[in-house]
């Protein structure tokens, strides 16, 4: 209700009287004005302005036999001066009020909100109102963060009927899950996926290495010679290499089980010989405008995000001329005939 004001009228009805409390409440925020309660329940509302002086007042009542409210008496002009001062504007208003610059960018800020309530109605919001109405209309956009989280089981019931074999192991076997070794995390997994195989990122666990007081160059190169190495002898060189440097660090990176940081153990399950998780950093940036969103729509922001980019690269694939990927052209190019 744009102009409140111009719409009210005696026998204006309504559907209950949560929509009459709304126009009511529409009404005193366009006119800058205040009211109050003489009466407020389910079947009638009385209401008055605060200034004792003001001719203002309103009766609706509920019609016998329906839901319906209806005004029956009313003087709707108030005679008091207007003031914002005491203006009835609430979080929960402004997010009802602004929701759809939210639908259509939700990364809209809260000083929007604050520049057009002002230059609407001229109240000046404070920032942690903006904040909480802001939180109230991504939550109406979005969703509950908590009332997605059992959907999360209709989820995977698709999944496994769509895909039977899916779960702890795949189609192709156990999965393999790539951490940064966090104590926690390290937990979690082996309590949720106790048959997977792990690996640990070489960067996250050389950031521990540091941590414990094993810094240089000449340690970093032994740990990433080990990490690196394709077969158990040049391994076992490059341990030997660091055991030589410092005892300490030797014993260290030894209690760390091999086949989860160097490469020449790692499992032939998982077809990539990968030590460290930038693919994951990658992800994780590719996705950054939807990670934060309640897991529901999460998941189908990261499904469209997917979907989009796989149509994108079938179709550049159509319009290839090449036998060769050219990234593999260069390298044959290199290796020569």
């Amino acid at each position: 209700m744009e102009q409140p004001h111009e719409q009210l009228c005696m026998k204006l009805c309504f559907r209950d009287q949560h929509q009459f409390r709304d126009a009511l409440l529409n009404l005193h925020i366009t006119q800058a004005r205040n009211f109050k309660y003489h009466r407020n329940s389910d079947q009638r509302i009385i209401v008055e302005c605060p200034d004792k002086q003001c001719q203002f007042f309103m009766v609706a009542a509920v019609i016998k036999g329906e839901k319906t409210f209806v005004i029956k008496k009313m003087r709707l002009e108030h005679t008091c001066p207007s003031t914002t001062e005491t203006t009835r504007v609430s979080a929960k208003w402004l997010a009802q009020k602004y929701e759809h610059l939210f639908r259509s960018d939700i990364t809209t800020g809260i000083q929007t909100i604050i520049d057009a309530c002002m230059e609407k109605y001229g109240v000046d919001v404070p920032k942690c109102m903006a904040y909480r109405a802001k939180n109230i209309a991504i939550e109406a956009v979005l969703g509950d963060h908590k009332k997605q989280y059992p959907r999360l089981k209709d989820y995977a019931q698709t999944v496994m009927d769509t895909n039977p074999g899916s779960g702890e192991v795949g189609k192709f076997g156990p999965y393999t899950i790539m951490s940064d070794r966090q104590k926690g995390l390290l937990n979690a997994v082996n309590a949720v996926f106790p048959n997977c195989n792990q690996r640990f990122c070489l960067r996250h666990l050389y950031a521990n290495f540091q941590n414990v007081g094993f810094r240089g160059e000449d340690l970093k190169k032994c740990m990433d010679n080990a990490s690196y190495a394709y077969n158990e002898h040049k391994f076992n060189i490059a341990m030997n290499d660091l055991r030589v440097e410092s005892e300490e660090a030797w014993e260290w990176l030894t209690a760390i089980p091999k086949k989860t940081w160097a490469r020449h153990a790692f499992d032939t399950n998982c077809k990539t010989d990968l030590v460290v998780n930038n693919l994951s950093e990658v992800f994780n940036k590719y996705i950054l405008d939807v990670r934060r969103k309640p897991i529901r729509t999460m998941c189908d922001g990261i499904k469209d995000k997917q979907m989009v980019r796989w149509h994108r690269n079938r179709e550049s694939v159509k319009a290839a001329r090449w036998d060769i990927t050219p990234h593999y052209s260069e390298k044959l190019e290199e290796v020569g005939p």
